[in-house]
């Protein structure tokens, strides 16, 4: 496991053993102490992947997430996700390149472990948070990124006629 979220996991009940000795309500403490933990993990950078770029791609919604990994041995896939827009009724776009499918296309490089992620699926016109993870053969390295795309006048797809509107509640849609 992680040290740093070891780190956490000791430190949350000891802040909120301390907030109990000098009186002050647990319900508050915790949530609190909770938020800093998670807050700190996901800006804790991940180790093993260096320079993380991103540049534009054909279109709006695609992009290219550009790094390089440590133990090119090891690597063994990519995989992104993109988080829904708010008040979407759609799951997150999740994609996984093989290692062989990347070097195929020319996107690994082996010699100087450079990998490049072709993103897709991206909303246009705002911010997107990422979730990039590389595998390796013993573990998977994870960070996330956001990835702002510009606007798209897409005509009659960006502003599309609803002749019958889904129902609050229904099932989510997926890709």
């Amino acid at each position: 496991m992680n040290p740093l979220i070891q780190l956490k996991i000791i430190t949350l009940p000891l802040l909120v053993s301390l907030a109990q000795k000098r009186g002050m309500n647990a319900r508050l403490i915790a949530p609190m102490a909770a938020l800093v933990c998670v807050l700190s993990t996901a800006a804790a950078p991940a180790q093993g992947v260096g320079n993380v770029q991103v540049s534009d791609g054909p279109t709006p919604f695609i992009r290219f997430v550009h790094a390089r990994v440590g133990n090119v041995a090891s690597f063994n896939f990519a995989q992104f996700q993109i988080q829904p827009k708010t008040g979407s009724a759609t799951r997150p776009i999740k994609v996984r390149y093989a290692r062989s499918y990347l070097e195929a296309r020319g996107y690994f490089d082996s010699n100087n472990g450079n990998v490049t992620i072709p993103v897709f699926g991206l909303y246009a016109g705002r911010p997107n948070r990422v979730i990039i993870d590389l595998g390796f053969s013993q573990k998977t390295k994870e960070f996330s990124i956001t990835i702002t795309t510009p606007a798209y006048d897409g005509g009659t797809y960006s502003n599309p006629t609803v002749i019958q509107p889904r129902l609050p509640g229904t099932t989510p849609l997926s890709f």
